[in-house]
């Protein structure tokens, strides 16, 4: 697998050469981060694409079941992921109206770890 790879905000960085795409593991959780970034809906080119929780989190005020219930929304929304093979070490809090989220990922390449956080 070969995606384009995003900087810190998400956003697509040119790629000059095939090299520079991200690939294996790293391009797995480039595109979890993607899919776990776009609302459900979002986006132009396929309407079913996207987080259908994202919105709800932002929309809500957490308390510590709903925290519960989003982290395994999140985790089955990555275990959808193409090349994810099996997610654990799930951790999820919430600090200063940020939702953290972290995780480790086998992949169809090899072990990678994801890490999201979302202000809620």
């Amino acid at each position: 697998m070969k995606i384009r790879p995003t900087d810190v905000s998400g956003d697509i960085l040119p790629v000059l050469h095939i090299s520079d795409m991200s690939e294996k593991a790293k391009a797995v959780a480039d595109l979890i981060k993607d899919r776990l970034s776009v609302f459900y809906g979002e986006w132009w080119e396929n309407s079913n694409y996207g987080f259908p929780a994202l919105k709800q989190m932002q929309e809500s005020r957490l308390s510590d079941s709903d925290i519960r219930s989003f982290s395994s929304m999140i985790t089955e929304y990555i275990r959808q992921t193409e090349g994810v093979k099996e997610v654990f070490d799930v951790k999820t809090n919430l600090s200063n109206k940020q939702l953290n989220y972290s995780c480790s990922v086998l992949t169809v390449y090899g072990v990678t770890d994801i890490a999201y956080q979302m202000n809620v």
